[in-house]
């Protein structure tokens, strides 16, 4: 058996059954629902046939949010006809190689400027669990932090760091806005905004050592 298929039995899987889209390779806009998903790549019944190498955009949905990650489709199987499924293939994609957090860390001096841009809305359990997520920052050294602790070691590291957030402010109010914003000083991603950021960065009062 290869390392790859060892590594990728060992991973937890969980049975989720999601909406799906693909973007990229021969068509784009296709569509599909998860059958299962591990941090390294997802099993979705698929209408659309897809091509083994395929590299794709791949967005999950999840009640009102979404994730988009980049992957490569790795195995193609069409069902038989009485297969109790609503189309005809399954498929499976596996995600890209995540750089780890330590990994960044260890490359990135203290004085380097650290600059975060997102909405910071989240399910609550990205956040503030040990989800699967745990995998992308550094499993294999047997580290079990929540994402808010993965950020405030990014927050720790880097001596000066902002947030710039695309939406209004009047959203960061409650949820896990909030939360990122008691870690990292934020502010609108707009011209003032980037203005305002720029001097934290240069002008404002570092973190303390």
């Amino acid at each position: 058996m290869s390392n790859e298929s060892q590594e990728r039995r060992s991973e937890t899987r969980w049975t989720k059954n999601l909406g799906v889209e693909f973007d990229g390779g021969a068509r784009a806009k296709r569509i599909g629902v998860s059958r299962d998903a591990s941090a390294q790549g997802i099993l979705v019944n698929t209408l659309n046939r897809f091509s083994p190498g395929e590299e794709v955009m791949v967005t999950i949905y999840c009640d009102d949010s979404s994730t988009r990650a980049k992957a490569r489709i790795v195995r193609v199987e069409p069902l038989a006809p009485e297969a109790r499924y609503p189309w005809r293939y399954v498929t499976a994609a596996r995600f890209d190689e995540p750089v780890p957090v330590r990994d960044v860390l260890e490359a990135s001096h203290s004085e380097t400027k650290l600059i975060v841009v997102g909405d910071a809305a989240m399910h609550p359990g990205e956040l503030l669990g040990n989800g699967d997520f745990d995998y992308y920052s550094q499993p294999k050294r047997g580290e079990n932090m929540t994402g808010l602790r993965w950020m405030m070691l990014l927050h720790d590291h880097f001596r000066r760091s902002v947030w710039l957030n695309p939406d209004e402010p009047n959203y960061w109010r409650g949820g896990t806005a909030e939360t990122l914003g008691k870690v990292f000083p934020m502010f609108p991603l707009t011209l003032d905004g980037l203005s305002d950021a720029i001097g934290q960065l240069s002008k404002g009062a570092p973190r303390r050592v």
